[in-house]
């Protein structure tokens, strides 16, 4: 796990459109890793990972996530060409009724 500029300062305007994305799609989907190509987000849920054709990156995303305490923190993977580095972040806002 990396730390991003792109998500460090806690009111980072990405940070933001990360969160908010995530805040939309987790309802629907369940927990799951955002992944970022430059500024284009994707939702990785639990089934999508299993579907990962890379088995090491699977493997880094599956035990990632079943460990994560989605109340307290979200998963962002940072995707660059073949390089991809897993960062777990922190809301910006408490998460008190996340269902």
């Amino acid at each position: 796990m990396t730390s991003s500029p792109l998500t460090d300062p806690p009111n980072n305007a990405f940070a933001t459109e990360i969160e908010a994305f995530i805040q939309q799609m987790a309802p629907q989907e369940g927990p799951g890793i955002v992944l970022c190509r430059g500024h284009e987000l994707y939702y990785f849920n639990a089934a999508a990972i299993a579907r990962c054709p890379d088995p090491a990156l699977r493997e880094d995303m599956a035990s990632s996530l079943a460990d994560l305490d989605f109340a307290a923190e979200y998963l962002v993977g940072w995707l660059d060409g073949q390089s991809y580095q897993l960062q777990r972040c922190t809301w910006s806002h408490p998460v008190n009724d996340r269902d």
